[in-house]
C-alpha cells in the first residue's frame, strides 16, 4: 500500500497513473481543483530535496501548464506560491524515483570544484572572446560559456579520482549543500579532489552554455 497526502494507492504505479492522468485532465484548463491531486502534490512537494527553498512561502494552489520554457513538448505541474512570482516547477518523477547515490556523489564532486572551473573560465576570457570547443562558435559573453572537462569526460574523471583514493561511490558520504545541491561530508576528500582537478586543467575546455542557445 502506498500512502501519500492522506490517500492510499495499492501500488506506486497507481499513484503515478493518477498524477499522469491529472496532467491530461487539466491541460489547457489551468488550476487543479481535484482535492486528491492537490493533497498528493502538496505532500510530494515536501519530499523534494530542495523543498525548503522551492516552496518556503507556502503553496496557494496547483496549476498545469506547458513546459515550453523547458523546451519540452509536455505539460507539467506548477505550484503557485503565496509570495507571488512565477509558478514553481515541480517534477513528481524526481521525488518518486530518486536518483541513485552515484548521481549525488558526482554532483558533490562537481560542487567541490566549482570555484576551480569558474576561475578557469575567467582565465580563458581574460584576453577576450573564446571559441566554443564543440561548435567553433565565437562566444563573446562569458555568461554564455561553461568550463567543462572533456579529456576525459567529467564522469570518468570522478571515477578515476575515487579509484586513486581506493574508494567506490557507495563509500563516499554526501550531504546537502547551501543553497542547493550536494557536497562531500569529508573535508579532506573534498580538498584532495580540488587538488586532483587543478592538476588536470589541460583536460578542460570552454563550450557555449546550452542555456544560452
Amino acid at each position: 500500500m502506498y500512502r501519500v497526502g492522506g490517500h492510499e494507492f495499492t501500488f506506486k504505479k497507481d499513484l503515478v497513473g493518477r498524477l499522469s492522468q491529472g496532467l491530461k485532465d487539466y491541460a489547457g484548463k489551468g488550476r487543479v481543483d481535484d482535492q486528491v491531486l492537490c493533497d498528493v502534490l502538496a505532500e510530494l512537494a515536501g519530499w523534494h530535496p530542495n523543498a525548503a527553498v522551492k516552496f518556503a512561502s507556502g503553496i496557494e494552489y496547483w496549476i498545469v501548464m506547458p513546459n515550453n520554457d523547458l523546451e519540452w513538448n509536455t505539460d507539467g505541474y506548477r505550484a503557485v506560491l503565496a509570495k507571488g512570482g512565477a509558478p514553481e516547477k515541480f517534477g513528481y518523477s524526481k521525488v518518486l524515483s530518486p536518483r541513485e547515490h552515484k548521481y549525488f556523489v558526482a554532483e558533490a564532486l562537481t560542487h567541490e570544484a566549482i570555484e576551480i572551473t569558474r576561475e578557469f573560465r575567467s582565465m580563458r576570457f581574460a584576453a577576450g572572446p573564446v571559441y566554443c570547443a564543440e561548435t567553433s562558435e565565437l562566444i563573446t559573453d562569458i555568461k554564455q560559456a561553461e568550463a567543462v572537462h572533456r579529456r576525459p569526460r567529467r564522469g570518468v574523471l570522478h571515477e578515476q579520482f575515487l579509484q586513486s583514493q581506493g574508494l567506490t561511490y557507495e563509500e563516499v558520504a554526501v550531504e546537502r549543500a547551501r543553497p542547493s545541491g550536494r557536497q562531500l561530508v569529508d573535508g579532506g576528500l573534498a580538498q584532495a579532489f580540488r587538488e586532483y582537478q587543478t592538476a588536470r586543467l589541460d583536460g578542460m575546455d570552454i563550450v557555449k552554455s546550452k542555456r544560452a542557445s
